[in-house]
């Protein structure tokens, strides 16, 4: 969960100065990337902390909430 919250948040970064420099609008890949944090790794984090192993169905949904972030950014670098 650390590592794909880390990973993401590098990429939030990226697509700020991305968006700054080259006015690409990719305010949709930020905010699936950000529904992604919290729903994996956040689910994760509370499964390890609090012990509530019925979050462990929602990680799946942050998981292809990631995959559809990058699935449309590589989609609008693409036809830049």
């Amino acid at each position: 969960a650390i590592q794909y919250q880390m990973f993401h948040s590098m990429a939030l970064m990226i697509i700020g100065l991305i968006m700054i420099t080259i006015k690409l609008d990719l305010v949709v890949v930020g905010y699936l990337f950000i529904i992604g944090i919290l729903l994996f790794s956040g689910s994760l984090y509370n499964i390890a902390i609090f012990k509530i192993s019925f979050l462990g169905m929602i990680a799946p949904i942050g998981g292809l909430s990631f995959i559809a972030g990058w699935i449309v950014m590589i989609y609008k670098i693409s036809n830049f």
